[in-house]
């Protein structure tokens, strides 16, 4: 699996997250699982394969971060420049970029973020004054 993930970032930074969440995975005993996941045909690809969604994880080819589904606290779209971008949140991660799409692609991001719900439905959906506070009570 390690070597899939490292494939499948492009920058060292992705490369040395992807490394972690491993080293995370394995530690909590779920590497085969998530192993077993990815390569299902069952897997979900969005916005150009950057976001692959399986049963239980989130592979975030862009930041080289795996999560956990149950670890997603807030995930929402966010714009700029013509760019939209799919943003999530941990207990541990504040919001980080995920995903960049073109506009005219940016269904893609919301079928994600659908999944996402679908998957975890205590996730906060979507970007309000409302769930930045929500978010920011859950991790104080």
């Amino acid at each position: 699996l390690f070597g899939i993930i490292i494939l499948l970032t492009t920058t060292l930074p992705a490369k040395m997250r992807a490394k972690k969440s491993i080293e995370k995975l394995e530690s909590s005993g779920k590497l085969d699982m998530a192993a077993a996941e990815l390569s299902s045909p069952n897997v979900k690809r969005f916005v150009n394969g950057k976001i692959i969604l399986t049963d239980n994880f989130i592979f975030c080819k862009f930041v080289g971060y795996v999560f956990e589904y149950s670890e997603i606290l807030w995930a929402y779209m966010g714009r700029k420049k013509g760019t939209d971008m799919l943003f999530v949140a941990t207990k541990d991660i504040a919001p980080i970029q995920v995903a960049a799409m073109d506009f005219d692609r940016m269904n893609e991001v919301k079928n994600a973020l659908i999944e996402i719900h679908n998957h975890n439905n205590k996730c906060l959906i979507g970007y309000t004054n409302e769930n930045v506070a929500k978010y920011n009570a859950l991790t104080k």
